[in-house]
């Protein structure tokens, strides 16, 4: 019932395409439980729990934890020769912000900032998939448990807000210790001089960033929101303004619309935000609000 649903493309159709005695075939898919075709890969641990969402967020946690401290070479991957995942959205009307910026208003800029932060917003609002007892106990065995840069990990008895804070800063400080090559190996658009800064600019303590202790006692009492973590100008969708006032009942303009205008974009001066797209890195944390330098970021970027 979130007012971002209308804001995400419809999903059509998943499932998985494989590679089996030398054809392709098709499987419908949603997500929860494991099809056979995976269970037989190596995809997945033998202890996943196969009749929930084995590849949910909190199972997504557990490879980040893996591939952290690892470079990108020989992280491990969930990649396989002969399984594809696929999902079929509803197609947007419109064009990318990416392909837009140069062309918008300032007013057009302001409001994209706007519908941005009240969808995001309604986001980090969303309940997520909670963390169970004997799911803690799993994750604090693979996990290894232990001090780590002063922050301790060991959640084991405290609450699930409590203990999912743990998780979250135990996987943010392995990935600390290696972001530089990281952010080296991704390159582009991340300016050398940044990366060559990066060990300066984040906490040795990433526990202090969060304002939580170290017994995670205090500052952990909100539980984790969820984590777009890639809004780009290639996955914000927008539309020309006549178009979004069709949903008023602006015939007129819809009929225009229908006609082409929405599809060449010719005459058009005014756009609006649609969609946001990419949900594929969706993840769970804490979200920072810098809503003046936010509106900096998309006039300059």
């Amino acid at each position: 019932d979130s007012p971002l649903r209308k804001h995400i493309p419809s999903v059509l159709a998943s499932g998985v395409v494989y590679l089996e005695d030398g054809s392709y075939n098709n499987l419908s898919w949603d997500g929860k439980g494991v099809p056979n075709v995976i269970l037989k890969s190596n995809i997945i641990t033998n202890k996943c729990d196969v009749h929930g969402f084995p590849f949910g967020v909190w199972g997504k946690k557990l490879l980040e934890n893996r591939n952290a401290g690892i470079s990108v070479d020989g992280s491990v991957s969930v990649a396989n020769s002969s399984i594809w995942p696929y999902m079929i959205t509803k197609r947007c009307e419109g064009n990318m912000f990416a392909d837009l910026r140069d062309r918008l208003s300032w007013e057009d800029t302001t409001n994209l900032a706007s519908f941005l932060g009240e969808q995001l917003r309604h986001l980090h609002l969303l309940p997520h998939p909670p963390l169970n007892n004997s799911f803690i106990s799993d994750i604090e065995r693979e996990l290894s448990w232990s001090d780590a840069n002063g922050c301790v990990a060991n959640v084991n008895g405290k609450s699930n807000n409590a203990a999912e804070w743990g998780i979250f800063i135990r996987i943010l400080t392995k990935m600390r210790k290696d972001v530089s090559s990281r952010l080296t190996k991704w390159g582009d658009p991340i300016p050398s001089k940044l990366i060559e800064k990066i060990d300066e600019y984040i906490p040795s303590d990433l526990s202090k960033l969060l304002n939580i202790n170290e017994n995670f006692s205090s500052g952990a009492s909100k539980p984790c929101s969820w984590i777009h973590t890639d809004i780009m100008d290639d996955n914000i969708y927008m539309e020309p303004s006549s178009v979004c006032s069709t949903s008023s009942g602006n015939t007129e303009d819809a009929a225009q619309a229908d006609n082409g205008l929405s599809s060449n974009h010719v005459g058009v001066k005014s756009w609006c935000p649609s969609y946001i797209l990419d949900f594929s890195d969706l993840s769970m944390g804490q979200y920072f609000c810098f809503p003046t330098r936010f509106i900096n970021f998309i006039q300059l970027q």
